[in-house]
């Protein structure tokens, strides 16, 4: 489990998205929203059990959320590179 969770945290693959910053982005997502919750469950009172239900349950939205950003991100800057391609190739004929 904590491989995976390193993976998960520690994944580089996307580093050049957002200017370098989807690094630390995506570790607050992944360390800072969780702990957040299960401190905020915590202060409210609320049982062991349902803090864990609503962490765990709060996952895979959050794994599904970032892999949408991650291909929008991409689309919109292939396309934009795509876009100053073509300008160029107008400038220069």
């Amino acid at each position: 489990m904590s491989s995976r969770l390193n993976r998960l945290i520690g994944d580089e693959t996307h580093e050049d998205l957002i200017g370098g910053y989807w690094i630390f982005i995506r570790r607050v997502l992944w360390v800072g929203i969780p702990l957040l919750m299960i401190f905020g469950g915590v202060a409210l009172g609320i049982h062991k059990i349902w803090i864990a239900i609503v962490v765990g349950g709060s996952l895979g939205p959050l794994i599904t959320l970032e892999n949408k950003f991650v291909a929008w991100a991409h689309k919109a800057s292939s396309e934009s590179s795509k876009a100053s391609t073509a300008s160029g190739k107008v400038e220069q004929g």
